[in-house]
């Protein structure tokens, strides 16, 4: 029986200054191939079918260190005094957890127990999770995949970097060998340490320094490298020996 934990990033007000905090949340696959949460809440019934990522708008960790390192948050707030942090992926994606009609918001980060105001342009996370519903099962089988590494959040990371590259360059289309390049390309730039990381020209577009120093890290933490079964339409974590 397959079971997966998950933490989610929390913030909260506590003694004069804001804090990282997490909420955990222990799920199971029972010998029906459904998830059952093992701490469910009674008001939590639903007619949507229970996830581990993918049912609320939230950011999802597979270790507690992750979830309280977790850097972005949409500040929602109005002038009746209602104030609510939501953590995000990435500061420039439209905030569907956010009340339009009565509220406004903007996204923020926590320095010294303080809520600072950060740009549009501010880094995004990477994460090849998806909130929609037909590609909840994919979220899970990914999440049990990065599990196999050393720092399963760091592999979620790559394979949302992977993915993302994927869209830019090759419109999402997983042809030929296209993740062994991509290693390939990675390990002749970190073969050059005297040289500057330079943008590389790929498919349609190119993949720029910035994306490859992020290959470089998130590879390197995570120990391992992704592929794409496409027999089965999945994305299987290979650990490095």
């Amino acid at each position: 029986m397959d079971t997966l934990v998950i933490y989610h990033p929390q913030c909260k007000f506590i003694n004069g200054a804001f804090t990282r905090t997490v909420s955990k949340k222990v799920f199971c696959r029972d010998s029906k191939s459904k998830w059952v949460s093992l701490s469910p809440k009674k008001e939590e019934i639903s007619i949507i079918p229970v996830t581990p990522i993918g049912y609320e708008d939230k950011a999802a960790y597979l270790t507690e260190a992750g979830a309280l390192s977790h850097p972005h948050w949409m500040y929602e707030y109005n002038d009746k005094g209602y104030q609510k942090l939501h953590p995000v992926w990435d500061v420039e994606d439209f905030p569907g957890m956010v009340d339009l009609e009565k509220n406004f918001y903007y996204p923020v980060t926590l320095i010294d127990g303080k809520l600072v105001e950060v740009g549009r342009s501010n880094p995004k996370l990477y994460t090849p999770y998806s909130t929609d519903v037909t590609e909840w099962k994919t979220n899970v089988e990914i999440a049990i995949e990065a599990m196999k590494a050393p720092n399963p959040d760091a592999a979620v990371q790559l394979l949302g970097l992977i993915i993302d590259i994927n869209k830019k360059c090759l419109s999402a289309k997983w042809v030929g060998e296209y993740e062994w390049e991509l290693l390939g390309m990675l390990a002749a730039a970190r073969n050059s340490p005297g040289i500057p990381q330079r943008h590389t020209e790929y498919g349609d577009s190119c993949i720029t320094a910035t994306c490859m120093a992020d290959l470089y890290r998130l590879q390197k933490q995570s120990n391992g490298w992704w592929i794409h079964d496409s027999d089965n339409g999945a994305f299987l974590f290979i650990v490095s020996r």
